[in-house]
């Protein structure tokens, strides 16, 4: 049986992405936040999401694979 961690792997979208200066990544016009990603600005990461439930968050992880966090839902962009 697959675990958490491997389903999110096989089952989510994923997109590269920078952290911006305060802290969030941007996907598709929603912001999304976690106080781990404040060591990251700058650094491109890699979001993993479900295209159909975005408001549910986001999970974040390194170029190499590592995990990070699960960010907050989004912040709609106005």
């Amino acid at each position: 049986m697959a675990t958490e961690a491997q389903l999110r792997l096989l089952l989510l979208d994923s997109r590269p992405l920078k952290v911006s200066k305060d802290g969030r990544v941007k996907l598709f016009g929603n912001e999304y936040w976690a106080p781990e990603l404040s060591r990251l600005i700058g650094e491109q990461v890699v979001a993993r999401f479900d295209p159909d439930a975005m408001q549910s968050g986001v999970h974040i992880y390194r170029p190499d694979g590592s995990y990070v966090v699960e960010a907050a839902a989004p912040v709609v962009i106005g």
